[in-house]
């Protein structure tokens, strides 16, 4: 059996074994504020009149020249249109440097997509964007982006981002985790394999406009977040030397970075309950929060004032023992509320009347969810009464919901990537929430 081989298989069943017994809640509680103060970032935002998703996945050459030969090869990739309520994208360039700009012509005809990507040869190398057609947004334009030619004839055969906790221990998106990229490049005249030649660079990536900003020092394939990368997706750009390897690729992160702030709740009464921060911060308002019932209907906070210091603040709200668990999250960009369980940490906080901190232990051991070997399944059984499953990615967008309305059942998760989801299982006894890992 090849190392590669013993290497999946040892993630994955660490990645079954943290699914299965995350249930064993540790209700690990601390001092308010002893972690110190969640810097002060200033959050990313997007600019008027403008969509961002616009990359040059990679700038290389291909064999498919007319009467032989190679040819550049620029591949883009963006957003497909309907995820902005959009009908198609018009590809438009600049050969100024962005002071003018024309819809580039394929056939004598404007090169338009209701897809999400393009890849085009050119002669020349130009700047490129997007114009925006239908639905809300008609007329705007997208990030711009600059595609240098290659001219050595190579192309990059394969690519891997690695975002897993295996790396450093800290688990997506919390700072402190660790993105491992790998780059193969092969020549076009027999496909032999390039080794060496490649220089790598790290940037940050505004998740709104996708501007781009290099991060010094930051040149090898590995990388562990920082609080610098609060509020950014990350990117990395493999590039040639122009002499083995042409061209360049770069990868980028879906995921934005967010600063990790353990907490748990006490004194909970039917007018509200008492935050504890780990860390200070500073100036917490209503508007900071969302908090949802056991049927994720929303419950209104009416007050919150800071207590002893920075990291306590009193939490006003109407609760009702009937609509147990609630579920509170935090709105920042920068930073998330998170409660620690067995080996990771899990968004927000879920509690109860009786229960203090974390996820209702009482009903998380009553759960157990595992991938069903050599399938695209996952089994979840209980001794409670299953009665829906939403699916969720870090970011909180619901990607899958299922009613089961039974103790047992499987669910196909084929149409998912490979990577760590959010499980809200909604039982007769209560909400669970679990973090799980998937491997398709």
């Amino acid at each position: 059996m090849g190392k590669n081989l013993l290497q999946h298989i040892s993630k994955t069943l660490l990645a079954i074994a943290i699914a299965v017994f995350s249930g064993q809640t540790a209700y690990a509680q601390f001092t308010p504020g002893e972690g110190g103060t969640i810097p002060s970032i200033t959050p990313y935002s997007g600019i008027s009149n403008k969509v961002g998703g616009l990359i040059v996945r990679s700038s290389q050459r291909d064999n498919y020249a007319p009467g032989g030969g190679t040819q550049t090869n620029v591949n883009l990739e963006f957003p497909e249109p309907g995820t902005i309520g959009a009908s198609t994208y018009t590809l438009q360039y600049s050969d100024n440097n962005g002071s003018t700009w024309q819809n580039y012509q394929y056939n004598n005809a404007d090169l338009t997509s209701d897809y999400n990507n393009f890849s085009l040869s050119f002669f020349t190398a130009y700047k490129l964007r997007l114009l925006v057609n239908g639905g809300p947004k008609n007329g705007y334009t997208s990030n711009e982006v600059s595609a240098p030619l290659s001219s050595v004839d190579t192309y990059f055969s394969n690519w891997s981002m690695d975002e897993s906790m295996f790396i450093t221990g800290i688990m997506t998106p919390y700072i402190g985790r660790g993105l491992e990229t790998s780059f193969g490049v092969k020549k076009l005249s027999d496909g032999t394999v390039v080794k060496g030649g490649l220089s790598y660079q790290w940037y940050r990536v505004n998740p709104f406009t996708y501007e781009m900003v290099l991060i010094e020092g930051a040149t090898d394939t590995v990388y562990t977040t920082t609080n610098a990368d609060a509020g950014a997706v990350l990117a990395i750009r493999a590039t040639g030397d122009g002499l083995n390897v042409g061209g360049f690729i770069q990868v980028i992160s879906g995921t934005v970075n967010v600063i990790s702030n353990k907490a748990f709740v006490n004194n909970i009464t039917n007018t509200g309950f008492i935050l504890n921060l780990f860390k200070n911060t500073v100036g917490l308002t209503a508007s900071d929060f969302t908090l949802k019932d056991k049927d994720n209907n929303p419950v209104t906070i009416t007050a919150v004032t800071q207590g002893e210091n920075a990291a306590i603040y009193n939490i006003a709200a109407t609760l009702d023992k009937a609509n147990e668990p609630y579920y509170l999250e935090n709105t920042s960009s920068i930073w998330r509320l998170s409660t620690e369980n067995f080996m990771h940490l899990m968004p927000g906080i879920q509690f109860s009347f009786d229960v203090t901190s974390g996820l209702n232990e009482t009903n998380q051991e009553k759960l157990s969810i595992y991938k069903i070997p050599a399938s695209n399944m996952i089994s979840l059984k209980s001794n409670c009464n299953i009665q829906q499953v939403t699916i969720l990615n870090l970011n909180g967008q619901q990607l899958m919901q299922s009613n089961l309305n039974s103790n047992q059942g499987n669910l196909n998760v084929s149409g998912l990537k490979t990577g760590i989801y959010l499980f809200r299982i909604k039982t007769n006894e209560g909400l669970i929430v679990r973090k799980v890992e998937i491997e398709n």
